[in-house]
């Protein structure tokens, strides 16, 4: 019985040599392989040179190459027409409504937006459906205007005004129209506070315009 323990025991003795023995060897083994890993991978790395940019001969942007842009100034003026849209069939002879229109800085806002009242509505705003009794052929009828202590006057032409009257202008509605933009027009500018036909002329005198627009 004791040589039988004696022989376990020595068996056992020999195995635990053989698997550290094994171990040892496993593990040197893949310390070798970690190492041979390493060192290809350094050898695949490649070194980038550095580049030093010397900041002196960058070129700088030259002031003449970058164009100055100033942005235009500009007045944004207001002119009244009647429409068909929002008046259909004028069913309200004395209807008209706001265009804005943006033009050049000016200093003189009433003559301007006056002239542009009297040329009528561009293309794309007959488009939109306003209408005016002026037109291109009716721009210069206004020969001259002033303002005076917030009262307009309006001095008109008469060969050119007869157009005005030709589209209507002094039948029944055509000259409610008239008025309205006309005075709706010279009301939006600064400074405007009264317009009154008894100030309108034609070619300096004040009966033959009130006459031709009866």
């Amino acid at each position: 019985m004791d040589s039988k323990n004696n022989f376990l025991v020595v068996l056992l003795g020999v195995i635990s040599i053989i698997c550290l023995v094994v171990t040892i060897f496993l593990l040197d083994q893949n310390s070798k392989l970690r190492q041979e890993v390493i060192t290809t991978s350094i050898q695949k790395i490649k070194v980038i040179p550095s580049i030093t940019i010397n900041p002196s001969r960058v070129p700088s942007p030259s002031p003449s190459n970058t164009p100055s842009v100033t942005p235009k100034a500009v007045s944004v003026l207001t002119v009244y027409f009647n429409n068909t849209n929002l008046n259909p069939n004028a069913r309200d002879c004395a209807a008209v409504y706001p265009v804005k229109r943006e033009v050049p800085k000016t200093s003189t806002p009433l003559n301007n937006s006056l002239k542009l009242l009297f040329a009528g509505p561009n293309e794309e705003e007959r488009q939109q459906g306003y209408v005016s009794l002026f037109s291109d052929e009716t721009k210069n009828i206004m020969k001259s205007v002033s303002l005076k202590g917030g009262v307009v006057y309006i001095d008109f032409q008469k060969p050119d005004f007869l157009k005005a009257v030709e589209a209507g202008a002094n039948s029944s509605c055509g000259s409610a129209q008239f008025w309205a933009a006309v005075e709706r027009t010279a009301l939006s500018v600064t400074g405007v506070k009264t317009v009154l036909e008894k100030n309108f002329s034609l070619d300096g005198s004040k009966s033959a315009f009130q006459d031709l627009m009866q």
